[in-house]
């Protein structure tokens, strides 16, 4: 993966959505959102860029665990791990390592080894907690794969009760998936059982449910694993520490037999960070954990990671910037070929001193390999590298260029120049690969971090366009309602949009004496949904300008005053204009049943009236199109694309996920017919036999499916 091309082509994305949706029409706010969308607190900020070094390895030769082996050398804290979680008697232990460090594994592999010393004794032998179904089923099918691989653990069986039972239920392990039928794990409980903290509620509650403990001896339970812990405080986490009471009550489980493992989110280097997470732990599980229970990462430093420079020769500016803006179109390793010459010419395949011994592919893992040793030795990442790591918390580009400053190497190139080489740098680091751990796993050379903020476009308000004392309109401006202090706010209100014609204007409220049209934005948004009588559209051009006439629509011509929002009801006379006035046009949307009519009143289209901003949702499914469709974004042969969203509430994940779905299923339709078409060689043809297939009735649809 690019990552760097990649967030902006989401960044491109979420952009040209704002525009397309946003795509007003009226003079009065021409200009508005492209002025909007250029301050960057406004909507996008980004990217952040964190480069990892890697994880020490373990010096140990051999396996841990010898009947299971895990077929490449542990990072030196997946050793730890295994060490005070394997045997006889594991320690309880917390996991606090970065993303991508192998948390999974190392509390995996030694329940995997417990479970095959104990293969056949009845009982539910671990219990792996998850704050999220999506953590647990995509950890389910790591665990089935791996309990395939491994001839020593067949007969292991594991078991997902995490959400609606699915249909039909596996009733046995397959290679790719897990035991989910309620049935089968009643009637011959799994020795893993993987859930969430709400569900092993239910499971300790319900009498259905009371076959899954019936087979557990006291000491059959021998592992429980919160994963994410940190994700579980306040009110959840008192949840969770009595739940975890309570299970260890109904198995009946000795005082200290329970080996609890925690993983965690990096703390670092600091002490009282790791005895503040023991503390925590140790109200969470009710258990005891000891003063070395905090297991840490440990990164190779950047100084021993990196060769001697061999690469002395900077790449030209220019054919850098060249290349940034063509990779925009191209694949990935063709992109990868593009930045690598600036660096490396003799990495072009027609390059006559190219390494023959390599393959010309760029996608091919020993050229990936070979760009990898290659950037270890050019001092350009040397000096990249270490501006990162000498950066507390993730570096932008700008802060990267201001490293390079005062370097001799980069004495005479211009800002944008030094960050463009900052970004060439890490979309080459992104797809080079390190050496093998095995002959058949391949580590990336670095972990890249990308990170690109982008806000909510909600409560949002713009001034009130004005006459100036030269005569011209002055441009309206679009804000945060949240951003505006209190004395700015009251020059300002929420907007309405036509989703048809593009026709805007504000939203209002009389007031109760009449003639001020101010409000709060909630008040305004709760009013124009509820149908609340004093809500008014404020127009600045007449809205009977499609249509013709105003089709008995009711509507009150007057000036607007910026300063005060109220309104006054005259005719619009240039002569009898009060100074500094805008011409409105006042529009009732109140139907005769006391409801908002959201009928247009520039194009008539009904119900095409909304309120002036972007939800998460509607983002969100931006987002996830751009990733799912994008060349940039590498897939692992075999795998599928995943995105994991986070939400706030239930109901917020429920929506968000029906919208993104909605958005994706139109874009990727979208994309497989525009496929189609360029690969068709009658393209005309192929349209019209498509437009045949949709008309055709639902059974001929069915059967040519």
């Amino acid at each position: 993966m690019n990552p760097l091309i990649l967030g902006r082509q989401v960044e491109r994305g979420l952009r040209d959505l704002v525009r397309s949706t946003l795509n007003t029409t009226s003079p009065a706010f021409d200009g508005m959102v492209e002025r909007f969308l250029a301050e960057p607190r406004n909507f996008l900020q980004g990217p952040w860029i964190t480069v990892a070094m890697p994880f020490r390895r373990s010096s140990t030769l051999g396996e841990h665990f010898p009947e299971i082996p895990l077929g490449f050398a542990p990072f030196k804290h997946q050793e730890i791990a295994f060490d005070r979680l394997g045997g006889e008697t594991p320690s309880s232990t917390l996991i606090a390592t970065g993303t991508g460090s192998g948390k999974t594994e190392s509390y995996l592999w030694p329940i995997f080894d417990h479970c095959r010393r104990h293969k056949g004794e009845p009982g539910i032998k671990a219990i792996l907690i998850y704050p999220m179904n999506a953590l647990a089923t995509d950890q389910a099918k790591r665990i089935a794969a791996a309990i395939h691989r491994l001839s020593a653990l067949t007969g292991v069986r594991c078991g997902i009760y995490s959400d609606s039972e699915p249909k039909p239920p596996a009733h046995e392990m397959t290679a790719d998936g897990v035991i989910t039928s309620r049935e089968e794990m009643r009637k011959n409980p799994p020795d893993i059982l993987l859930t969430n903290y709400k569900m092993l509620h239910y499971l300790l509650l319900r009498g259905n449910d009371r076959l899954l403990w019936e087979k557990n001896q006291p000491e059959t339970l021998r592992f429980l694993v919160v994963d994410e812990m940190h994700t579980f405080d306040g009110a959840q986490g008192a949840d969770l520490a009595l739940l975890i009471r309570r299970l260890k009550a109904r198995v009946r489980t000795p005082s200290s037999h329970l080996s609890c493992v925690g993983s965690s989110a990096t703390l670092g280097s600091s002490d009282e960070a790791a005895r503040k997470l023991i503390a925590y732990a140790e109200e969470i599980f009710g258990e005891r954990f000891d003063q070395d229970a905090v297991i840490r990462e440990d990164r190779i430093p950047a100084q021993e990671f990196l060769s001697d420079p061999d690469y002395l020769d900077m790449p030209d500016p220019a054919e850098i910037t060249t290349a940034l803006r063509r990779t925009m179109s191209l694949d990935q390793p063709v992109a990868a070929l593009e930045i690598a010459r600036c660096f490396f010419p003799e990495m072009d395949p027609d390059h006559p001193d190219f390494d023959r011994t390599l393959s010309a592919d760029p996608a091919a893992l020993d050229w990936r390999m070979a760009l990898g040793r290659g950037l270890k030795e050019h001092v350009a990442v040397r000096r990249v590298l270490t501006i990162i790591a000498e950066t507390k918390g993730p570096s932008t580009l700008g802060s990267i260029r201001e490293g390079f400053s005062g370097s001799k190497l980069f004495r005479g190139w211009a800002d944008q120049d030094l960050e463009n080489l900052a970004e060439a740098t890490v979309s080459l680091i992104a797809w080079a690969r390190g050496e093998a751990s095995t002959p058949k796993r391949h580590e990336p050379l670095l972990n890249v971090r990308i990170q690109f903020w982008a806000r909510e476009l909600a409560r949002m308000v713009a001034n009130t366009p004005h006459l100036t004392d030269d005569g011209t309109v002055s441009e309206a401006a679009l804000a945060h309602s949240d951003d505006l202090d209190p004395g700015e706010r009251v020059y300002f209100l929420p907007l309405i949009h036509c989703g048809s014609c593009g026709t805007s204007g504000h939203l209002g409220r009389i007031s109760e004496a009449g003639g001020n049209l101010w409000a709060e934005p909630r008040t305004l948004y709760e009013g124009f949904f509820d149908g609340a009588e004093r809500i008014r559209l404020i127009y600045h051009e007449s809205v009977s300008r499609l249509t013709g006439s105003t089709g008995g629509v009711q509507l009150a011509t007057g000036y607007l005053n910026p300063e005060t929002l109220t309104f006054k009801a005259m005719g619009h006379s240039p002569s009898d204009a009060p100074r500094g006035h805008a011409p409105v046009w006042i529009h009732n949307p109140i139907d005769p049943q006391g409801q908002i009519d959201r009928t247009c009143p520039a194009c008539g289209a009904p119900h095409s009236l909304q309120i002036f901003g972007l939800r998460a949702a509607r983002l969100t499914s931006a987002l996830a199109n751009t990733l799912y469709t994008s060349e940039q974004n590498e897939i692992e042969p075999g795998e599928k694309p995943r995105l994991l969203l986070f939400s706030d509430s239930v109901q917020d994940a429920a929506q968000r996920a029906a919208v993104a779905e909605i958005r994706n299923t139109q874009s990727v339709i979208r994309k497989s017919l525009f496929k189609a078409v360029e690969a068709s060689p009658e393209p005309a043809l192929f349209i019209e036999s498509g437009r045949d297939w949709l008309r055709a009735p639902e059974s001929a649809v069915d059967s040519s499916c």
